[in-house]
C-alpha cells in the first residue's frame, strides 16, 4: 500500500459529500456509520470524516462507500444507472457504469 500524496481523483468525493463507514478492522465499532466529508489528509493519503456523534476520524478511500456526492458534483444524467465506485489502494477511484457498460458490450 502505498499512501499518496495525491488526492483520489473522484469528482463525487469532496468536503460535503456523505459517506458510509466499511471494512475497518481496528475500529469495527464504526463500520456501518454515517459520516460527512471534512477534507484530504495529503500525508496519510486519507479523508478527514465527521461522524454523526460528532468524533472526527481518517480514513482510506477504500473504507469508505458514497452516500451522497459532494456539493456541486457531476449528477449521472437521469437515463444512466447508479454508478459502481471502484477506489484502488493509492487513493484513486472511478466510477463504472454497469448498464451502460453492458449495453456497449453487447453492441460490439
Amino acid at each position: 500500500l502505498r499512501t499518496g500524496s495525491r488526492m483520489p481523483e473522484h469528482d463525487s468525493f469532496g468536503p460535503g459529500a456523505r459517506v458510509r463507514v466499511d471494512g475497518l478492522s481496528q475500529r469495527a465499532d464504526l463500520n456501518g456509520q454515517e459520516a460527512e466529508v471534512l477534507h484530504w489528509i495529503r500525508s496519510t493519503g486519507r479523508w478527514a470524516i465527521r461522524l454523526e456523534s460528532g468524533e472526527g476520524v481518517r480514513v482510506r478511500p477504500i473504507n469508505l462507500t458514497l452516500r451522497l456526492p459532494a456539493p456541486g458534483a457531476p449528477q449521472p444524467l437521469e437515463d444512466e444507472d447508479e454508478p459502481i465506485v471502484l477506489q484502488r489502494d493509492d487513493g484513486t477511484a472511478m466510477m463504472v457504469y454497469p448498464e451502460r457498460c453492458k449495453r456497449r458490450f453487447n453492441e460490439t
